[in-house]
């Protein structure tokens, strides 16, 4: 979580370096993450950045007007020739569609008003409520399988 004043794009340089034990193959992002520094912490982290480029997006060059090896710039190339819906399917973006629909049912079910008024017990009523989340699934599946 982010306070009001810090965008989720920026955040995740400080993510990544916590993420990169974890040897991480790919990130997938939405739009808001299109942004080198984004793209750059990704990678540092070894991972293959899945960011759609924004629309208007420019293929990046070098000082002599050669064009940078870069994912952002296959990924806009890809688009250009066969559209963003094959890029998406090729690639898998809708995986990113999971973690979408697991903060949805998150917000849903215990409603996207925090009470805790400090950043830190924010931190850790989410916590908590992931927690609780995760409890309620293994029980479902638990039930699932018995049946």
């Amino acid at each position: 979580i982010t306070t009001e004043r810090k965008t989720d794009a920026s955040q995740l340089l400080k993510m990544m370096k916590k993420l990169k034990p974890f040897n991480i193959n790919q990130v997938y992002a939405d739009g808001a993450y299109d942004q080198t520094k984004c793209r750059e912490a990704i990678c540092a982290a070894g991972a293959v950045p899945l960011i759609p480029p924004r629309k208007n997006a420019r293929l990046k060059k070098g000082k002599n007007g050669e064009l940078v090896d870069s994912y952002r710039n296959d990924d806009i190339l890809y688009i250009w020739e066969l559209g963003a819906a094959a890029w998406k399917q090729d690639l898998g973006y809708h995986r990113r569609n999971l973690s979408e629909t697991a903060m949805m049912r998150l917000k849903h079910f215990f409603s996207e008003r925090l009470s805790s008024i400090s950043f830190k017990m924010q931190k850790q009523e989410v916590l908590m409520r992931i927690q609780i989340l995760n409890e309620l699934n293994a029980v479902k599946l638990k039930v699932a399988a018995n049946q």
